[in-house]
């Protein structure tokens, strides 16, 4: 149960100052983080957003702004967006058994970098023999300072850097 009222609606207000699409940082499906394997992330403890089914070898920034947070392992990646927003991409389960050699950074902390720069590469087939779905939450942290999220719908199929996976009013 979450502990605040939720950002997500269904359609986009009427009346706001700003909409900033994010982009797909991965190749893959969209899912509500309700359904990924993690109840942290199932329950938005890590912010309000969605997950992707990742199908894709690389994550890419979702949004123009500055890495202010990148894990040694690829776990996390904390992007503060120019608008101000605070986005979160993570892997849900546990993957850092496979993170030492099989993954690639193209990114470091404190680099200004735009929407599809590539922050990260990874062998996919590998992490799979972890979990047969690796889903990647896309959450922001400081929703509450949004209007709201809009997010796209569930089982829709993006690609990296070229489809949107949700828009935040502000």
């Amino acid at each position: 149960m979450r502990c605040w009222h939720s950002k997500i609606v269904k359609q986009a207000p009427q009346n706001f100052k700003y909409a900033l699409p994010i982009q797909s940082p991965a190749n893959g499906t969209i899912v509500d983080l309700a359904a990924t394997n993690n109840p942290m992330t199932a329950l938005r403890m890590f912010g309000e957003g969605i997950a992707l089914q990742i199908s894709g070898r690389q994550v890419f920034s979702p949004v123009n702004g500055k890495i202010i947070e990148f894990s040694p392992t690829c776990q996390r990646v904390r992007i503060k967006a120019k608008s101000g927003a605070d986005v979160l991409l993570s892997f849900v389960d546990d993957v850092s058994p496979f993170m030492g050699a099989n993954f690639y950074k193209d990114a470091q902390i404190d680099q200004t970098i735009s929407k599809g720069n590539s922050l990260f590469r990874f062998d996919l087939n590998q992490l799979k023999t972890l979990n047969a779905n690796i889903f990647l939450s896309v959450t922001i942290t400081n929703a509450d300072k949004l209007q709201c999220i809009l997010p796209n719908p569930n089982g829709q199929k993006v690609m990296a850097s070229v489809d949107n996976v949700m828009t935040l009013y502000i």
